[in-house]
């Protein structure tokens, strides 16, 4: 059974949702398109943005296979993510819905 990592993707700041959203629909279209293997590892996002401040969030759950390389990915697309720990592990039983949305493979 797998175990997810919880990496936190984070907008610019003053960034609208429509925005923030069209600009991650972009990057995961990419990367379904360029490296569908990894895509695979993606479990989960959170339902909704979140907010910190001024800028917007929202939670993915990923594989650890696949932590490093999509955090470097993301900050090559303009986005910031939170700090990646490979140590803070959930099972799939911690992330549902209606919190969290399962991503169709």
């Amino acid at each position: 059974m797998y175990e997810y990592i919880c990496l936190k993707v984070i907008s610019k700041s003053n960034e609208q949702a429509p925005s923030f959203s069209q600009r991650l629909s972009t990057f995961w279209t990419q990367m379904l398109r360029e490296d569908p293997d990894a895509f695979e590892m993606v479990y989960a996002e959170k339902s909704e943005f979140e907010s910190e401040g001024d800028r917007l969030y929202r939670e993915y759950a990923i594989t650890s296979e696949i932590a490093i390389q999509l955090g470097k990915s993301l900050q090559k697309s303009g986005f910031e993510h939170s700090p990646i720990d490979l140590e803070d592990l959930y099972s799939k039983y911690e992330i549902v819905e209606p919190e969290w949305m399962q991503i169709e493979h």
